[in-house]
């Protein structure tokens, strides 16, 4: 690919309208491969699949165009992830890592700091939850998290002092499980995956466009 060449920026235009790279190929018969590859720069499109872009975004191939940029090689593009199908996605949304990364690791202050595993993730997701989507979901998925085992070993520290043995080995399990989940997925997040946690009961909903 020549170095810059003209094209739309696809990335931005299909995050505006709310579309993960899996629906923009669905409805406009691509795959998500290419969709990707699209707005990575790696390739550029032309005619038939310029047209089918359009249509699925509700634009005329004159819009489509009216946001051109210079694509870079593929090799020099700075990537940052955002929520998609998949765990690791590639667009052009400005999104710290590090930040997202604080969503879990910051709970682990609760430790020491009583409360501190609620309230850290919580001031941080009033504070970044309307200036990017992924904070946003971090946030909530943390946040979630963070309730659900909090709730479980004040279970838990009830069944302690009424039957101390099953009581102690569940509260360590428990406990020990909630560290590693919230170190597990800050290296997630700082590797530009989408964070998992199995068990959490899902007090601040998370939107479903988001997979």
């Amino acid at each position: 690919m020549d170095k810059g060449k003209q094209t739309f920026d696809l990335a931005s235009i299909r995050l505006e309208k709310g579309l993960t790279q899996q629906e923009l190929a669905d409805q406009s018969g691509l795959t998500s491969r290419t969709i990707q590859r699209i707005e990575k720069g790696e390739v550029i499109p032309y005619g038939d699949s310029v047209r089918k872009l359009a249509q699925a975004l509700g634009l005329s191939v004159a819009e489509l165009y009216s946001s051109s940029v210079n694509i870079q090689p593929a090799d020099t593009l700075q990537t940052t992830t955002t929520i998609e199908t998949t765990d690791t996605i590639e667009t052009t949304v400005a999104v710290e890592t590090n930040i997202l990364s604080y969503f879990h690791f910051m709970p682990l202050a609760g430790v020491i700091f009583p409360f501190c595993n609620l309230l850290l993730p919580l001031f941080l997701w009033i504070n970044y939850r309307d200036r990017n989507r992924l904070y946003d979901y971090h946030g909530r998925i943390s946040i979630n998290f963070q309730l659900t085992m909090s709730l479980l070993l004040m279970l838990l520290i009830m069944l302690l002092v009424f039957y101390f043995p099953v009581g102690f080995a569940l509260l360590t399990i428990v406990y020990l499980y909630t560290l590693t989940s919230c170190i597990i997925n800050g290296i997630r997040a700082l590797s530009n995956k989408l964070p998992r946690y199995p068990v959490a009961i899902p007090f601040l909903k998370l939107p479903s466009r988001y997979f």
